[in-house]
């Protein structure tokens, strides 16, 4: 089969007009930090991308950078999508050119893991300077339930076909006590870690087809699309010729919620994520602060989890919908509502706590994941739930660990590797009873206000365990209970 690489190679030679065929770099990113300015191409027919980007770095750090370390996220996702299939898939991915002030640079894939790509400087960038790095890249998009893929939301008929395309494009890695972070992708969490860019996309798209992205998206003319996007980690995009959309409005945010267009249960599944959506944005933004951007976009999905994050927009799976129809029970209906309701309100306080306050999501999954889960019981009581009710669900959470292991240790602020097979009742369920104990023991208002000094010093910003404790300790002091919470369940407190 014909790649991607094969059919970009013949769009190389307009490389010399990619000044004047991209979209201007913001103005914000140029003064201020990182920029991506891109034209993206989807072929819906070979089921590919390609992207030509202009990228504004500057050295935040206090070494010099002989090289700058770009993260290939579609070759992690291209090789899961090998695991999964008896076929040989040809699909690929990768950085085709790199260039800086119209000079070639040399592209260096890293051996061990092809998501780590290498684009070597001419002149080492010095500390607080600034560069401006011109690349081609082309990627095959797998099909499947992936972080990135294609499929037909509905699955029986295959009518139609829906692409959602999240770490599509290189993107820049951080760079953070003498080295590049790289780690290493998984499946089961994240391990992405970014700063905070503006981006400045134009989307080729096929005709009638629908564009939902991070950030403001407007088409421009017949399959062109153009989406502006401030202050993000990263941009998630959404191009489908089966969604049709509903919208509602909450604390001056406008809350567009896309769904498969055609059986009521999908119709159904949707009314209700617009009601989570806009109930959890109004107990997030009383708990923490404003939400950060003017829209959220809720978009029905075929992944193969409950749910995924990205600034702006969030992921719900269409599992949810299979519950939903006349022949569902009452009792099974209302569980799977539940169910529902919680994945869009977790999904929902990822755009506080990732997009807004971000972390390594490798290294302390925590100060993201714990601050989600926990955010469901902010939710759960703002739309009625009982204290007991709340209190029961974050005691069991408090005692959750990996059945297969005996785990005595019930610290949160781990990494991936060191979590092991105890990572998803850590970061889940053990965090977020931490921080609703810890909430029990400053009482309600302290721990809001603390909660809400945190979300504020660390906008747009990466914070840290001690970030952490750097600001709530203070409200703890001379609190036996919650000293005790930290000791207990952060060894960065120990």
């Amino acid at each position: 089969m014909q790649t991607v690489y094969s059919r970009a190679i013949r769009a190389f030679a307009a490389l010399l007009l990619f000044a004047a065929l991209l979209p201007a770099l913001p103005g914000h990113a140029e003064e201020d930090g990182l920029s991506y300015a891109m034209d993206v191409t989807l072929d819906a027919q070979s089921a590919s991308l390609t992207v030509e980007a202009r990228v504004a770095v500057v050295n935040d750090s206090p070494d010099a950078w002989e090289e700058l370390c770009f993260r290939d996220f579609m070759a992690s996702v291209i090789a899961e999508a090998r695991t999964r299939t008896d076929e040989q898939l040809s699909l690929q991915s990768g950085i085709l050119s790199a260039s800086c002030g119209g000079e070639m640079l040399e592209v260096r894939v890293d051996a061990a893991d092809a998501s780590i790509v290498y684009v070597a400087l001419k002149t080492p960038l010095a500390s607080g300077d600034r560069c401006e790095i011109a690349l081609s890249y082309a990627a095959d998009i797998p099909e499947g339930g992936l972080r990135c893929g294609y499929f037909p939301l509905h699955t029986e008929s295959e009518a139609g076909r829906t692409f959602e395309l999240a770490q599509f494009y290189p993107m820049l890695a951080v760079y953070e006590d003498g080295g590049w972070v790289v780690e290493p992708y998984f499946v089961d969490g994240e391990c992405f870690y970014t700063r905070c860019a503006d981006y400045d996309i134009r989307l080729h798209v096929p005709e009638g087809y629908t564009v939902v992205a991070s950030g403001d998206e407007t088409e421009e003319a017949p399959s062109l699309w153009r989406i502006h996007a401030d202050r993000m980690r990263d941009v998630t995009l959404i191009a489908s010729d089966e969604l049709d959309v509903a919208c509602g409005e909450a604390e001056g945010v406008m809350v567009n919620c896309y769904y498969a267009r055609g059986e009521e249960s999908h119709r159904r599944q949707n009314e209700l994520s617009m009601q989570a959506a806009l109930d959890a944005i109004r107990a997030f933004t009383d708990a923490y602060g404003q939400y950060p951007y003017a829209e959220l976009d809720v978009v029905e999905s075929n992944y193969e989890f409950g749910g995924m994050e990205a600034p702006g927009l969030v992921r719900v799976s269409q599992m949810y919908s299979w519950f939903f129809g006349s022949d569902t029970d009452a009792a099974e209906r209302a569980e799977y509502e539940g169910k529902l309701a919680a994945t869009v309100a977790h999904e929902t306080a990822h755009q506080w706590f990732y997009a807004v306050v971000g972390n390594d999501q490798y290294r302390e999954a925590w100060l993201d994941e714990s601050f989600a889960a926990y955010s469901e019981q902010v939710y759960w009581r703002f739309v009625g739930k009982s204290e007991d009710d709340i209190t029961a669900q974050m005691d069991a959470f408090a005692n959750a660990v990996n059945e297969a292991e005996d785990v005595s240790d019930l610290c949160i602020d781990l990494s991936y590797d060191e979590l092991g097979g105890d990572y998803t009742p850590a970061v889940y369920e053990r965090g977020a009873a931490f921080l609703y104990r810890l909430e029990q023991a400053l009482g309600r208002e302290t721990f809001s206000a603390a909660m809400r000094e945190y979300y504020a010093a660390f906008a747009f910003k990466e914070a840290a365990t001690q970030d952490f404790l750097a600001v709530f300790r203070p409200y703890a002091e001379g609190n036996e209970d919650a000293q005790a919470l930290f000791a207990t369940y952060l060894r960065a407190a120990r």
